[in-house]
């Protein structure tokens, strides 16, 4: 009987890390969105961003889950219909 790989803790290692690593970008756009939000005064640096906020808020909301099912690729296989890898493309 073999052990359930989803239960090793070392399986989700590197997928937890990618996810907290996608965290930091999107924790600074969040805030980046809040500055936003709260009428920042315009400067060069984000007077695009304040005469034009759709895009990063579009941005912003696209590029989370993108980027956690990204580091979900990484995680073990929870219910693989043919564990031996054996189908070949066009049979049952």
């Amino acid at each position: 009987m073999t052990a359930n790989p989803l239960s090793r803790p070392s399986a989700w290692f590197i997928p937890g890390l990618l996810i907290l690593l996608s965290l930091v970008p999107a924790a600074a756009g969040v805030a980046r969105l809040a500055e936003l939000a709260g009428g920042a005064s315009m400067t060069v640096a984000n007077a695009r961003f304040i005469s034009m906020p759709l895009p990063v808020t579009l941005h912003l909301v696209a590029v989370i889950p993108y980027s956690i099912r990204g580091a979900l690729q990484f995680a073990p296989a929870s219910g693989d219909a043919d564990p031996g890898g054996t189908a070949q493309p066009g049979t049952s």
